[in-house]
């Protein structure tokens, strides 16, 4: 099954997170001649390149890493339950988990443990957290291709520099180790 699509009203809250956060946040730029205002990826270029493109939203840590991560977790979470039912113990099903059904319990109708997630509720999850606005910045194309790789060579920008909303972000979604992959210490 494929993956589903984020809904408009989620993506729409995302762009106007984002920007609420910013205009709060916004601190004197630019960082130097040719970086735009509202560029707040540009300082971290060590080449001083101007910037260039439409301005844009971009993610500090990649969305698709964050569902990644999310999915992983939701894989290992666990519902404290009794001991599982025959049919439960015979197939290999761990009623235990959010994303397996208890074909047992299921097939009876009999609620013995809690129901596990469906499909969309597993991806609305995983998609609150991919578009959790806390994650994001505005940046000019340009930089934002070279923070995300596009483009070489990269930006450098030191985990000591990120926003608290963003370790925040990372510290309640459990994606620390993409921050530290992403954004080196000083």
């Amino acid at each position: 099954m494929a993956k589903p699509k984020a809904p408009r009203w989620l993506t729409q809250a995302f762009a106007d997170g984002v920007d609420e956060l910013e205009r709060a946040e916004r601190r004197p730029r630019p960082a130097y001649r040719g970086a735009c205002d509202w560029c707040w990826l540009a300082e971290f270029d060590p080449r001083h390149r101007p910037c260039d493109g439409p301005l844009e939203r971009f993610h500090f840590v990649n969305r698709q890493r964050v569902e990644a991560i999310m999915w992983q977790h939701l894989l290992e979470a666990r519902i404290d339950v009794e001991e599982p039912c025959l049919l439960c113990r015979q197939t290999g099903a761990d009623p235990r988990n959010v994303l397996q059904a208890c074909p047992g319990c299921d097939g009876a109708k009999v609620q013995t443990y809690p129901t596990p997630m469906t499909y969309e509720e597993v991806w609305d999850l995983i998609q609150l957290a991919g578009w959790d606005p806390r994650n994001a910045g505005w940046g000019c194309e340009h930089h934002h291709r070279r923070l995300d790789g596009h483009r070489t060579p990269g930006l450098v920008v030191p985990i000591t520099a990120l926003p608290q909303r963003v370790i925040e972000f990372s510290r309640d979604y459990g994606t620390e180790s993409a921050l530290g992959d992403r954004f080196p210490s000083p």
